[in-house]
């Protein structure tokens, strides 16, 4: 993703590094496909070894150690950590386990996943009357219940912003792709509870003993999913699950019958460490007062192994702009590495502004994230290629 300031100028250079950078990253790579390959396929088997990679984590303090030792390799200077600390929320990822369960009256439900910075129960979990919420539903009511709700698909209104139109890139089986809504319709649906339908508020102080979003996904594509974005800061007190469309349905009809569930979510809640990475590429000018920067940025935390693989795509862009001798560098590369793309308050501590005097100088931004990502899709209630 690239950002064009006014001066045309600054635009030209910045294509002339991506035309740079492009021949030099396709003749290495037809070089040496192999060792290239397997090199970077080994980094994220370790990443992947350790689990999600949430800030302040240990999988993501092993990301983050492999990284800089990376940049360091790399020649890149003055590497900087600026700290903060923050309340982190977790609970196991594994099913498994039997952290977060459902049942009504006494029968097992199958959960998909449970929903982050909700709450947290004790060991027996909370019982309570099942409660289905509508448009109609009035707020008091929520007191002392377990509310369950739909997330329904994406709408008409949002589908013209989703579809695919206009491409640069796309493999050949693109045309092969009936409806182009999936990607659009699981990120809206992700994104509903804290975004579109703010339900976080709506539940905070509400009594509600728990919460259950039925989300109208297969099984396999409910499966694991993490919630996003976590706009607003703290824990909401309500502790909350997910459910895909099938065991939706029994539980719909349970909620629309006022029978009783039980619903368990055992978490922590720890005072977690971490910190923004940044440091430079020099340019020719670098040092001077004349210098400018392009930011090259990624976040480093997420939930699967793809979601924030971006720091690896950063390590062999610099491994390639190394062999531009220094001398023919017309601009500094300003690396920053951003652990807060999944914490509460989601992007609260500006960057940008504790170091003015950097982000002031910056031309142009390059975002690199999500990288080797293919997509499934729903086919009925099976979740494929």
């Amino acid at each position: 993703m690239v950002f064009r300031l006014n001066d045309n100028k600054k635009y030209y250079c910045l294509v002339l590094l991506f035309l740079t950078l492009n021949s030099l990253s396709l003749t290495e790579t037809f070089s040496h496909p192999k060792s290239t390959l397997e090199e970077v396929y080994s980094w994220h088997l370790l990443k992947d070894s350790y689990g999600p990679t949430f800030a302040g984590n240990l999988s993501w303090q092993k990301y983050m150690e492999f990284l800089e030792k990376e940049l360091v390799e790399n020649e890149v200077k003055r590497l900087t950590k600026d700290f903060f600390e923050y309340e982190r929320w977790y609970t196991s990822d594994k099913k498994n386990d039997h952290q977060w369960t459902l049942t009504i009256e006494g029968k097992p439900i199958d959960v998909a996943s449970y929903w982050a910075y909700s709450g947290l129960t004790e060991k027996t979990g909370v019982e309570g009357k099942l409660l289905y919420l509508n448009q109609d539903t009035q707020k008091d009511l929520l007191k002392g219940k377990i509310v369950v709700f739909d997330v329904g698909g994406l709408p008409d209104t949002f589908k013209r912003f989703s579809e695919i139109s206009k491409h640069e890139y796309a493999t050949e089986d693109l045309h092969q792709i009936q409806d182009n809504n999936s990607t659009g319709d699981y990120w809206y649906q992700v994104n509903y509870l804290t975004r579109f339908a703010k339900l976080d508020e709506y539940l905070k102080d509400s009594g509600a003993l728990g919460a259950i979003a039925i989300l109208s996904m297969s099984p396999g594509r409910a499966e694991g999913i993490y919630t996003f974005p976590l706009i607003r800061p703290g824990i909401i007190g309500v502790p909350g699950l997910y459910v895909d469309r099938v065991s939706g349905n029994e539980l719909r009809d349970a909620a629309l019958k006022g029978k009783y569930a039980n619903l368990k979510l055992l978490a922590n809640v720890q005072n977690s460490e971490a910190y923004f990475l940044s440091g430079f590429l020099p340019g020719k000018h670098f040092g001077e007062d004349k210098d400018q920067f392009i930011l090259l940025t990624t976040h480093t935390d997420g939930p699967n192994l793809t979601q924030d693989n971006g720091g690896f795509g950063i390590i062999k862009i610099i491994e390639q702009l190394n062999k531009i001798p220094v001398s023919e560098r017309n601009k500094t590369i300003l690396i920053m590495l951003d652990p807060q793309h999944f914490m509460p308050g989601r992007h609260s501590i500006n960057w940008f502004n504790l170091h003015a005097n950097l982000s002031s100088r910056i031309v142009s931004v390059i975002g690199v994230e999500h990288l080797g990502q293919m997509e499934y899709k729903d086919i009925g209630n099976q979740f494929r290629l």
